[in-house]
């Protein structure tokens, strides 16, 4: 009911504000798709991953967690911030498809093949890390290798053609949680469900690159373009950048916590926030959607381009609001219900948490929107003044307040980062006043803007 409701919403979205009525149902069939799938795995990836916290405990949940932020910090470099440029690319010039995705897949294989040397040297200098760490943090290091075919996805996404990767892969993810399940059943160590995670990495990028085989009916080529990387590189750098600051003050808290307070009190955060960031998949689905569309917006109706992008803020904003508000008011119970008596201290974690994602949402929003104005840099600037933010709030908080303090950096971080920073530069002060009328006002106008269509 949820799903079809929120598809029924962004249809009349996308028609009223992106869209002719054709490209409209494509974009929403595209949304409702990916809307369908995250909803799904969002049901079962809370269950098998309370399961998974209640059976290995605070501290083996906050190793696996340590290694897991260890890995993701690394791993964020070898996507090499290609994406929405890449899809914007497909979009402009579908001819060059062949050429651009071989291309990307080149550079991304190289940056991890790269980051998992640096990893590897990286987890033997850990100071005072026990030997389980360290071999989690290489099994799941291993994942990193797969990224170079995610790239593929970038096909589909600027196809707006999600459903034919949705199903196979849910296929896999269900696999995967059965497989964690049948771990707990049998009385498995921490290590093995750090393989499991390995093995979902892997299926989920073969899927990828079989349904994309399947799709061409051609033999694949692969035909890198060195002109091309170069110029890829030339302007995707802010954005790396941008995406290797975002997961550092999204892990790096983890990682403070862990170090300064030990596995126990990371373990509590870990359970926490695994609530509060399972939801970050809705702006991320519905920027896959609306990207290519927005790219065609600003070209062929820029009259009603801002009214649009204020539209597309308000929908992320009161998407954000309806799960912040009950989350937060019924943080305690949830915690309690869910992970027993052991997490009990993740309750004021997960309420101070949550109201991160009106800022992440924002955050997500403005990023399609830098895209598409070529405001890369600023984009870059805006994510390291949150690390930086990110990294001084969590030295001054978490010895005074612990896991608490670790929440409180995040929710600071990410509104600097996300909207604060809008208003320091004079290019980007107008979609700051747009995030601002979001912020105390989501509710969207449909009728504002009846009529108007590419």
């Amino acid at each position: 009911m949820v799903a079809a409701l929120l598809a029924k919403i962004a249809f009349r979205y996308f028609r009223l504000n992106l869209a002719k009525g054709g490209q409209a149902e494509k974009i929403t069939n595209n949304f409702s798709w990916l809307l369908l799938d995250r909803l799904g795995r969002l049901g079962i990836s809370i269950v098998v991953g309370v399961w998974v916290a209640r059976y290995l405990g605070p501290a083996d949940f906050g190793r696996l967690n340590y290694a897991l932020a260890f890995v993701a910090i690394f791993a964020a470099i070898v996507p090499l911030g290609l994406d929405a440029l890449v899809v914007r690319e497909l979009v402009r010039d579908p001819a060059g498809q062949a050429r651009l995705l071989s291309t990307a897949v080149a550079l991304r294989a190289s940056a991890a093949l790269f980051c998992l040397l640096v990893i590897v040297v990286s987890t033997w200098l850990l100071p005072g890390r026990d030997s389980v760490v360290r071999v989690l943090i290489l099994i799941t290091a291993a994942g990193t290798l797969f990224q170079a075919l995610d790239t593929l996805d970038l096909f589909f996404q600027s196809r707006t053609a999600m459903r034919y990767v949705v199903v196979p892969r849910s296929l896999g993810f269900l696999l995967v949680s059965g497989l964690k399940v049948c771990l707990i059943m049998k009385g498995f160590s921490v290590v093995w469900f750090a393989a499991v995670t390995l093995l979902e990495t892997g299926l989920g990028s073969l899927t990828v690159l079989l349904v994309y085989r399947y799709q061409l009916s051609e033999p694949l080529r692969f035909q890198p373009d060195w002109r091309s990387a170069k110029r890829l590189l030339g302007q995707s750098w802010p954005l790396l950048l941008s995406g290797l600051s975002i997961m550092l003050y999204l892990k790096i808290g983890q990682l403070m916590l862990g170090s300064m307070l030990g596995q126990e009190a990371l373990g509590v955060y870990s359970a926490a926030i695994r609530l509060s960031e399972v939801w970050y998949f809705m702006p991320m689905i519905l920027a896959s959607s609306v990207l290519p569309a927005l790219v065609k917006s600003r070209a062929l109706a820029p009259v009603h381009y801002r009214e649009r992008v204020e539209f597309y803020l308000k929908m992320n904003t009161l998407l954000a609001y309806c799960v912040a508000v009950p989350i937060s008011l019924l943080a305690s119970v949830l915690i309690g219900l869910l992970y027993g008596p052991n997490y009990s201290g993740a309750g004021p974690v997960l309420a101070m948490h949550v109201w991160a994602l009106p800022f992440v949402f924002l955050g997500v929003a403005r990023g399609q929107y830098l895209v598409n104005e070529g405001l890369l840099r600023f984009s870059m600037l805006a994510t390291l003044a949150g690390l930086l933010t990110n990294v001084a709030a969590n030295f001054a908080l978490i010895p005074r307040f612990g896991p608490l303090g670790a929440a409180a950096a995040v929710l600071i971080s990410y509104a600097v980062s996300g909207y604060f920073s809008s208003f320091f530069y004079r290019k980007t002060f107008t979609i700051g006043l747009l995030q601002t009328k979001a912020l105390f006002w989501p509710v969207p106008a449909f009728r504002a803007t009846l009529g108007q269509r590419i």
